[in-house]
């Protein structure tokens, strides 16, 4: 009878984020036996009674983004990880994040095997993000795997760790749908699909976008969705649509003409993090804009399946949006490479699973 493999998830929040939560729900249904443990710390204002038994939660109102308060408490969970430990005795130990690695690290783990998932790379500028990278070269010394979300992110890996597995955001399940006409009668439509942040480059394009007649889409929620929606009030052409269902998604993009995916690229974290808005705009036929400066953005002008702009920058995305308004030929062209581009791609998240399963086996030691 096969001997059920014990994983604990550690995760620097809770509820714990998408990509976590698919990792789990796809070792939970491999054909090995998987007992999956999640350790969760809850920092926000209110207090969440429905946990589920395989989770283990320490609650701290301190909030988000309070790096002293945080700080502080670190300690605090540190002790939780290694009460869950004690009690768990897992066969293997995930970290979410750096900083979770560093905790995790600095406690006797026994003969669980170490992995340490790159969901992103350390923040900050320059100055702080090397003193990061340092601290999590030195926690990740001696960790057995690493996974990675981005392709971008292996230069600074390859050389800490031998077992890699690169798992990138895929959509869930490849979905399909009829692409954008390329002679419908209204004017281009242009949509942010995600998490309503990064105001001031939102800003930039919903101006630009006004000053062409062009219709902006925001789907989602966020911390810039209430002020965007002061700024731009007695806008006729931007419609904020909320929160949206992920089965949603393929309606989505068929309603669109192009998705815009700019995010500020000053930290070096941003140069090599890869959207998931770029594998929807294969998947779903749609060209993307996404950020100059960036491993991603280079990829995207490289193979002509979409565009580039400076994330600052008004007059760059006025000039995008303008050339794509008056020469047609430009958004469809890049339509035939994205489709002749993503013929070769691998993009539903269940074709990484057989992957995923023969890392966790070679991580134990199973061949």
């Amino acid at each position: 009878m096969q001997k059920t493999r014990r994983i604990l998830w550690v995760e620097n929040c809770y509820p714990i984020n998408t990509r976590s939560q698919r990792i789990i729900d796809s070792l939970c249904k491999s054909d090995d036996a998987n007992e999956i443990m999640v350790c969760g710390w809850n920092r926000g204002r209110s207090y969440i009674s429905d946990v589920p038994s395989n989770c283990a939660v320490l609650q701290t109102p301190i909030g988000y983004q309070k790096a002293v308060r945080k700080l502080r408490k670190l300690f605090a969970y540190r002790r939780f990880i290694l009460e869950q430990i004690r009690a768990f005795e897992p066969d293997v130990i995930i970290s979410s994040f750096w900083d979770m690695a560093v905790l995790v690290r600095t406690i006797s783990t026994g003969t669980s095997r170490l992995v340490y998932d790159v969901v992103d790379m350390p923040g900050g500028g320059r100055v702080l993000f090397s003193l990061q990278r340092l601290i999590e070269a030195w926690a990740i010394k001696n960790f057995h795997g690493i996974i990675l979300s981005s392709r971008f992110f292996e230069p600074f890996y390859t050389q800490k760790c031998s077992t890699i597995l690169r798992l990138e955001n895929l959509p869930n399940a490849v979905a399909s749908c009829s692409p954008p006409e390329k002679n419908r009668c209204h004017p281009m439509r242009v949509a942010f699909i995600g998490n309503v942040r990064y105001l001031g480059t939102l800003v930039s394009v919903i101006e630009a976008s006004t000053k062409l007649g062009a219709e902006f889409h925001i789907y989602g929620d966020g911390p810039a969705r209430n002020a965007l929606e002061r700024r731009f009030a007695n806008t006729s052409t931007i419609t904020f649509h909320g929160a949206y269902s992920y089965s949603d998604v393929s309606r989505i993009y068929a309603d669109i003409d192009l998705v815009w995916a700019v995010y500020p690229s000053s930290e070096p974290n941003v140069k090599y993090a890869i959207s998931n808005k770029f594998f929807e705009s294969q998947l779903f036929g749609v060209p993307g804009v996404f950020a100059k400066g960036t491993a991603l953005g280079e990829l995207v002008r490289e193979h002509e399946i979409g565009f580039v702009v400076d994330p600052e920058s008004i007059q760059e995305a006025f000039v995008l949006l303008s050339s794509l308004r008056d020469d047609a030929s430009r958004l469809l062209n890049a339509r035939l490479c994205l489709g002749e581009y993503s013929k070769h791609q691998t993009l539903a998240w269940s074709h990484q699973e057989p992957a995923l399963q023969n890392f966790i086996q070679h991580i134990c030691g199973v061949f």
